[in-house]
């Protein structure tokens, strides 16, 4: 293999790898499935305190799984690029 195949090689395998990284994180950043499940009671005046713990508790779980795709993907992308970085050179 020339250097050149080798470098096309490792910067479309790092490109690909930082692209499902951030696919993944936009696919939980764009879920609208909290905002649509509580849309009529977020449009009246006023809300109970159930429908308000209710929707609190949903945002708590949807940001706890957000960090958790953003940190375990960071760290699980890293390490694919430092491996292709050995491998290839």
């Amino acid at each position: 293999m020339t250097n050149r195949t080798k470098c096309f090689i490792r910067w479309g395998s790092i490109i690909t790898i930082s692209f499902l990284y951030i696919a993944s994180i936009l696919v939980n950043v764009l879920d609208y499935g909290i905002t649509r499940k509580y849309t009529d009671i977020l449009n009246e005046k006023t809300i109970t305190i159930e429908a308000c713990n209710a929707v609190v508790a949903d945002f708590e779980q949807y940001y706890d799984r957000l960090i958790d795709v953003s940190l375990f993907g960071y760290i699980i992308s890293t390490v694919l690029i430092l491996i292709i970085f050995k491998k290839v050179r």
